[in-house]
């Protein structure tokens, strides 16, 4: 038994978000304000059982609190706007179902639905709405200087419990995409027939954690007996506890007798006690749980035997530390062998941005090592126990150890949000020129393993080759010269842009990057091929070898004249995807035809069409520099030394994108690329 889905309704940024689980591990990842943590929020607010998870008024979407407003405002006889969580619960015949019995609704189908909504009734709503008036109507000038909306929100944030309560429904799997045939199915469930605590288990482990490092930081310690506390009743412990209390109780009420009497005989003298009277004595009696509580602490021991406090260690160790013990104490916790209870049907762990602190190779010890770690824990238990685990993260060395099915990307796109499951980009691949997902499985290898940033970034470059790589940072820095005083402009060192290598295969790139939404600034070459399919210069070339072009550009039938339709292409604008929507914007950046001191050429890769601009960046006297072709040759004996060549120009001087400038010219392809992409 697991959790499929989780559907989140009318919570802060989640309007309407549908969450894949896998049944293990789901990594949860996007960037910032993209909903990670209000996912943790809205499961904490419904199913920890820790009291001071409280729904706020601000915690409903913005739409859901204009409804609410709207709703007191106009006098409505009822308000049905509510935060609403549905589980989607999948099951087999060897499970035990006795405890979701009252979610079964359809016994055809292996699923079952809980749904939990943050409401307010009928009755309360009345109440609410009396009482708001009397609010309005309080002698406060603070209260009658803001407008009906901010009183609305100051009133309902101090009082949501008070009007709102939590109510369970079951609701059959089929209606979960219809709202309104939803409500109308929906059964509510009384707590006789239904406790939440044996269906679902609900534990977190939040990214503020006390690792703070000051001199008397006890946080690991503290959880040291948190662990203690939960195993207390287990009878090995127990005894000899009690086996080493008793002889410790014997030796410290010894020496408590020597150490007070003196006082008690002064207060014999003064008569306090009477020979004929109990005699007066100071006892030990030490208490199991307190030795524990307040007398234990973590500790480092060195090689030589000294110990260190462990606030000693670093950070990021700490907080691995932090991270495995609150594990321990969670997942003992979900057993419920200390009180003799059954584990719940279904046990989820919410594990927020575990990296805090760690460098990256730990970081990717952990996530590769959490899954074991799990179920040698679970696996001690006396009763079958299975539990989910969600990762939210920001590192991109925790995304590249994990199972790229696993991820569950989160995307923002005019003020909506949505969670994409990585698993749902396979069937896009799928085609029947390639059957077996060859570029599927190739893109998953390569973005997990080498260039994960990608999902964090806000844009992407796919370049071509090693010059490229290593001339690119110059040339940005160059274009940022320029343009920075656009008071519009964000310089491109200031964003968050992946450069990733493609080669001229860029295009295996393009459903993912369309999928996951982002602006991509493609750069590649013309590779001009003739009749012969070999590399010529683009004048007497007839086609192009380059994949990427290909596939934005032409098809099979027009390949032979796609150079020409290429060349043609004016100011752009076809340079640009067929589609920008969802944050998805593309444009491929080739060869243009360039003009130096009244000559005019066009390139055929980036080497000849930075020479020809720039060239004095050519010092060899092999080529005579006053032909049509020179750098055409050029950059043909540059083949083999490429990485020397964009080296030597980085050391010689800059580039700049000012024309008339003392620095290198950068190519216009590249110029006006980068240029579109630094605008937003």
């Amino acid at each position: 038994m697991y959790i499929s889905k989780i559907i989140v309704r009318n919570f802060r940024i989640l309007e309407d978000v549908t969450f894949d689980l896998e049944k293990d591990l789901s990594l949860i990842i996007g960037k910032n304000n993209t909903g990670k943590t209000s996912l943790l929020k809205v499961l904490s607010r419904f199913f920890d059982e820790d009291k001071t998870n409280r729904f706020r008024f601000d915690d409903f979407s913005l739409n859901a609190q204009t409804q609410i407003v709207n709703a007191i405002t106009n006098n409505d006889d009822d308000c049905s706007i509510s935060i609403d969580v549905l589980v989607v619960i999948e099951f087999d015949e060897q499970d035990n179902l006795s405890n979701i019995d009252a979610l079964m609704v359809d016994w055809d189908c292996n699923v079952a639905v809980l749904k939990v909504s943050y409401k307010v009734v009928a009755k309360k709503w009345e109440k609410l709405k009396a009482e708001f008036e009397k609010y309005c109507n309080y002698d406060d000038a603070a209260i009658k200087e803001s407008t009906e909306t901010e009183r609305i929100h100051s009133f309902l944030n101090k009082r949501m419990e008070k009007y709102f309560s939590r109510v369970y429904y079951n609701i059959p799997f089929s209606v979960i995409d219809n709202k309104d045939e939803e409500l109308k199915r929906q059964r509510e469930l009384s707590i006789k027939e239904f406790k939440k605590e044996n269906v679902i288990a609900f534990k977190s482990i939040k990214a503020r954690r006390k690792n703070d490092n000051k001199y008397k930081d006890d946080s690991l310690s503290s959880l040291t007996q948190k662990y203690f506390n939960l195993n207390k009743n287990n009878i090995t412990y127990v005894s000899s506890f009690e086996e080493l209390i008793l002889s410790s109780d014997k030796n410290f009420t010894q020496l408590y007798e020597n150490m007070f009497s003196e006082i008690l005989n002064s207060i014999a003298k003064f008569g306090g006690i009477n020979k004929e009277e109990s005699k007066l004595c100071v006892v030990s009696e030490l208490n199991t749980d307190k030795l524990l509580s307040d007398n234990t602490k973590v500790v480092y021991e060195l090689d030589n035997n000294v110990v260190l406090p462990e606030s000693y260690n670093g950070l990021g160790y700490l907080n691995l530390i932090n991270v495995v013990l609150q594990l321990h104490l969670i997942i003992e916790e979900f057993k419920r062998e200390y009180e003799d209870e059954d584990p719940a049907c279904l046990n989820l762990l919410f594990i927020e941005e575990p990296e805090a602190h760690m460098h990256p190779q730990l970081q990717a010890i952990f996530i590769k090592n959490i899954n074991q770690v799990i179920k040698a824990l679970t696996g001690t238990s006396k009763k079958q126990i299975n539990i989910q685990v969600l990762i939210s993260t920001h590192s991109s060395h925790v995304v590249s150890q994990c199972v790229f099915d696993s991820i569950k990307y989160m995307r923002k796109t005019d003020n909506c949000v949505e969670a994409l499951s990585l698993k749902q980009l396979e069937s896009t691949y799928k085609n029947e020129k390639d059957v077996d997902i060859a570029r599927f499985k190739f893109l998953k290898k390569y973005l997990t393993l080498d260039w994960a940033e990608v999902f964090f970034a806000d844009k992407i470059i796919l370049y071509e080759g090693d010059t490229e790589r290593i001339l690119l940072p110059s040339m940005m820095r160059a274009v940022d010269e320029k343009i920075m005083n656009d008071s519009a402009y964000v310089p491109m060192s200031s964003q968050k842009i992946s450069i990733i290598p493609a080669g001229a295969y860029a295009y295996i790139f393009d459903k993912f990057m369309r999928f996951i939404g982002k602006k991509v600034l493609i750069i590649t070459d013309i590779d001009s091929v003739g009749n012969d399919s070999k590399s010529c210069k683009v004048s007497d070339g007839c086609s192009t070898s380059n994949c990427t072009l290909k596939y934005y550009f032409g098809n099979d039938k027009a390949s032979k004249n796609l150079l020409h339709k290429l060349i043609n292409i004016q100011n752009g604008t076809d340079k640009y995807a067929f589609d920008k929507d969802n944050g998805f914007s593309l444009r491929v950046a080739y060869q243009t035809e360039e003009q130096y001191q009244g000559s005019k050429y066009y390139p055929r890769s980036f080497e000849d069409a930075f020479l020809f601009i720039n060239p004095d960046a050519y010092k060899s006297n092999e080529i005579d520099k006053s032909t049509s072709d020179w750098a055409y040759n050029a950059a043909k004996n540059l083949k083999n030394q490429k990485t020397s060549f964009a080296l030597e120009i980085l050391i010689r001087k800059n580039f700049s994108a000012q024309e008339n400038d003392d620095g290198w010219q950068i190519p216009p392809y590249i110029k006006e690329g980068l240029e579109w992409l630094a605008m937003d």
